[in-house]
C-alpha cells in the first residue's frame, strides 16, 4: 500500500552523467528491464498545474523533460512528494 512514483530528485538520482550509456550502467548496478525511453515522476510542472503534466527523465540520455509522459517506475516508502 506504500507504492508511489518518485520524484524528479529521486527520478533524475538514477543518471549517471558520466557513463555514455545510462540504461547499460543501471542494467550494470542490479536494475533490470530499464527502458531506454522516458520514465514521468510525481513532480508536477508548476506552471501548468491545471493540465497535471509532470517532469520526466529520457534515460537514453539522462535530460529532464517537462510534461512528459512515459513509463512508470513505482517506488516504496521513504520521501513523498507534497
Amino acid at each position: 500500500t506504500d507504492w508511489r512514483l518518485p520524484n524528479i530528485n529521486e527520478l533524475e538520482s538514477l543518471v549517471n552523467a558520466r557513463e555514455p550509456y545510462i540504461v547499460e550502467w543501471l542494467h550494470s548496478q542490479g536494475f533490470l528491464n530499464v527502458s531506454s525511453g522516458a520514465y514521468k515522476s510525481s513532480t508536477i510542472v508548476a506552471s501548468d498545474p491545471g493540465f497535471g503534466r509532470s517532469y520526466s527523465v529520457e534515460m537514453s540520455i539522462g535530460i529532464v523533460n517537462n510534461g512528459g509522459g512515459g513509463e512508470v517506475w513505482p517506488v516504496r516508502a521513504g520521501q513523498i512528494d507534497r
